[in-house]
């Protein structure tokens, strides 16, 4: 059996995480999350939903704790957890604010630019 090795583009290869170029991933990564990478709507209504659900209805739930939560959230997501950490590392201190609020997950979506209008 001979094997031919076939040069794909950058941009085609899939990310692996003990690549040598994880760092370069990385960062391309995070510019799909800024530019509405396809998922981040979904998953950020998906954390604001479990974080709310486990919040207490009279928002006697400090900052910290809200971020404790949000941290902790990610280990929940499934395959989409490299997402979400990425997400909340760009968004948490915005995403705490907004959950103090009473918006709705939609809108505290929009208003962290994850969902569109």
């Amino acid at each position: 059996m001979r094997l031919i090795r076939v040069q794909t583009p950058p941009s085609d290869r899939c990310v692996h995480p003990s690549s040598t170029q994880t760092g370069k991933d990385l960062w391309r990564f995070e510019e799909k999350v800024d530019g509405q990478l396809p998922g981040i709507c979904w998953a950020c209504k998906w954390i604001v939903n479990k974080v709310k659900e486990s919040l207490p209805r009279d928002n006697s739930e400090t900052q910290n704790e809200i971020k404790n939560k949000l941290l902790l959230v990610c280990d929940n997501i499934g395959f989409l957890r490299f997402l979400c950490k990425a997400f909340l590392s760009k968004s948490l201190d915005v995403l705490v604010e907004e959950l103090s609020t009473t918006d709705s997950a939609n809108t505290i979506c929009i208003n962290v630019q994850a969902c569109s209008k």
